[in-house]
């Protein structure tokens, strides 16, 4: 619901709102695994040519003569048949650059010429043709460092980039996650032929824990695991979920007390201070062996191990995987 929606969500349903009122083009940055294909979409089905084809470009997959082909179209030869491009199948719809950051340079010169007299022409021909698709890009890297560095064409930016959208990732959509996660959540057990059952509320928010560098991708990875180990008919549960993606990042060990302390109660015989343990370490092994131990009263029952220590189960899960104790 619209009250429900993080502040990241909201700004990019505005801009993506804004966007389709004009014929601009967009270029839509963001970390990998935004979704930024389906951010592109999106703009594509608010605009007044939603009817009309959305074809893609995959720039970081194809050599560049094939680039070019696909994107421009070819002519027929005594070598080759006729090649329609993508320019050609998209009509008055969209072509999507994904990943425009790793087209060869003297590509950017080509699409920077077309942009500015709205034609292209196919390889092998001469007539130009009237550019009609909107174009839309994405990228993961930052285009305006790389193009102040001359890594990248800055004209070539500047016309790809006339109405920049930055996706955000998902650490900044936390607000978002339970209507993201119950959508994925549903799709992967449609995907595995289960019996929707949904996602139960504490695996909710254990997944707000996470870090999640991977962003929309690496959490439909996540629960499409998750589904296939949830039995079918049940709702996806804590214990269905991957304990590593919610491991605690390692720390640096503080150093241990040096020799030669004030306190001489620890010297031995030949004057030097003995070693202790850091007491973030002595604590972490009292804790882990007190949840093992209690965890071993309660016949591993999480749920009741977690009200006799006066914490959540989500908040004991995590312990239990930090401490290796699943």
């Amino acid at each position: 619901m619209q009250g429900h929606r993080s502040l990241a969500e909201r700004l990019l349903a505005t801009q993506l709102q804004a966007a389709a009122r004009t014929d601009l083009p967009v270029l839509i940055e963001g970390e990998t695994g935004t979704g930024k294909g389906a951010v592109a979409r999106r703009l594509h089905d608010l605009g007044p040519n939603a009817g009309e084809p959305f074809v893609v470009l995959r720039c970081a997959s194809l050599p560049e003569e094939m680039i070019e082909s696909e994107l421009f179209g070819r002519a027929r030869s005594a070598s080759q048949p006729e090649h329609a491009g993508l320019l050609d199948s998209a009509g008055r719809g969209t072509v999507f650059l994904d990943e425009v950051g790793d087209l060869p340079a003297s590509l950017q010169t080509r699409i920077v010429g077309m942009l500015e007299c709205s034609e292209y022409v196919r390889i092998g021909e001469s007539t130009p043709r009237r550019l009609e698709a909107r174009v839309v890009a994405s990228t993961h890297r930052d285009l305006q460092a790389e193009a102040r560095a001359g890594r990248f064409r800055s004209d070539f930016y500047f016309r790809i980039a006339a109405f920049p959208i930055r996706v955000p990732p998902l650490r900044e959509r936390v607000e978002d996650l339970p209507a993201i996660a119950a959508r994925l959540a549903a799709e992967a057990q449609e995907r595995l032929g289960h019996r929707s059952a949904g996602i139960a509320p504490e695996a909710v928010e254990l997944l707000a824990t996470g870090r999640w560098p991977g962003n929309l991708r690496q959490l439909e990875h996540a629960l499409v695991r998750a589904a296939a180990l949830a039995p079918d008919g049940d709702p996806i549960g804590i214990e269905d979920l991957d304990p590593e993606l919610f491991a605690p990042e390692p720390e640096a060990e503080p150093a241990a007390i040096a020799a030669g302390s004030s306190n001489g109660a620890d010297r031995g015989r030949s004057g030097a201070t003995a070693p202790r343990k850091p007491l973030r370490s002595a604590r972490a092994e009292f804790e882990a062996a007190y949840i093992a131990e209690s965890l071993a009263e309660q016949r591993g029952n999480v749920s009741r191990t977690a009200r006799l220590l006066g914490v959540s189960r989500v908040a004991l899960h995590k312990k239990i995987v930090a401490y290796g104790l699943r």
